[in-house]
């Protein structure tokens, strides 16, 4: 119990929030009873500097801070096209399709699934953690493949 009390505090308070830390954490899970993690993350520019891999990725678009790590696998352009935003701001990348045009309604709604906030705002590790774990869900959705326009 200590070293879960311990982790969730590490964790709120140097706002290293991976899946692998909090991965198999009942304190996590959601469960009555259990104590959540209501510690704020910061979701400024440093913090979002901080996520910058294909493990842990967030990105700024327009001025909204969204973390993509689970995306980046369904990406219909590979991953590739995105792991070079991680950690920084993609909105003219976002907004142009890389230079090849804009992407779709679809694309844009499927953006927000990934929404953790406002940039220079903060919020909860327990809704870091929950966004990271409903992404997948929306990814998985069956039936809106039809609706993928890129």
């Amino acid at each position: 119990m200590f070293f879960v009390a311990l982790t969730i505090f590490l964790a709120g308070r140097y706002g290293g929030l991976t899946q692998s830390l909090n991965s198999g954490n009942p304190a996590n899970s959601g469960s009555p009873g259990i104590v959540s993690n209501t510690s704020p993350v910061s979701l400024s520019e440093q913090e979002v500097v901080k996520h910058n891999g294909a493990q842990d990725c967030w990105m700024i678009v327009d001025k909204k801070v969204y973390a993509l790590s689970s995306f980046l696998n369904q990406h219909p352009g590979g991953r590739d096209i995105i792991i070079p935003f991680c950690g920084k701001d993609g909105t003219a990348a976002f907004l142009t399709k890389g230079d090849k045009g804009s992407h779709s309604s679809f694309a844009s709604q499927l953006l927000n699934s990934y929404l953790l906030g406002a940039l220079n705002g903060s919020v909860s590790a327990d809704q870091v953690q929950k966004v990271q774990n409903s992404a997948v869900q929306n990814i998985n959705n069956p039936g809106r493949e039809s609706e993928r326009e890129d």
